[in-house]
């Protein structure tokens, strides 16, 4: 990502060194009358056009990039969170405080940065889900909170399961 962000530099400062020479050509008289320089005006003119086109697909790379990182890093992380085991260790040994910990952190993790497009719905039932859980949870009711478990693990494979569709 380093280099993305140097060429993002070299192609805004291509940008702005592209202007500083029209505008000190214009300063200084270079230039002259608008006929006898209308060539180089319009070569200037689209360099920068060119250079504006050249920063705004380094802009899209940029986005694609921070987007497949963001999504990856979360979804390895939602799915390592381990809801599997959370649900079967429910109705037998019961939820430990790192199960609790688990689903607040994937929580954090789902909700705190926007999801691309294609995930929004997923990540918005997940979030949904873990919220309902600890609210039920917190509030003793066991009963509902191991529906609202049940639900928060479908969730999750939804979110997991199209993350990994969506990086691929």
């Amino acid at each position: 990502m380093n280099s993305m962000t140097t060429n993002h530099r070299i192609v805004f400062g291509s940008l702005v060194a592209v202007v500083l020479v029209i505008a000190l050509a214009f300063a200084t008289g270079a230039v002259g009358s608008a006929t006898s320089h209308d060539a180089e005006v319009t070569a200037l003119k689209q360099q920068v056009a060119a250079l504006q086109k050249e920063a705004k697909r380094t802009q899209a790379v940029m986005r694609s990039q921070i987007d497949f990182l963001s999504v990856s890093t979360r979804v390895a992380f939602i799915n390592a969170a381990g809801m599997h085991a959370m649900e079967a260790r429910y109705n037998t040994t019961g939820l430990t405080s790192r199960d609790i910990e688990a689903i607040q952190n994937v929580l954090v993790v789902s909700s705190k940065i926007g999801w691309p497009a294609a995930l929004e719905g997923d990540a918005a039932t997940l979030v949904k889900s873990c919220r309902e859980f600890l609210a039920a949870w917190n509030s003793g009711n066991k009963a509902e909170a191991f529906t609202k478990l049940q639900a928060a693990h479908e969730a999750y494979h939804g979110l997991v399961a199209f993350g990994y569709k969506w990086l691929s």
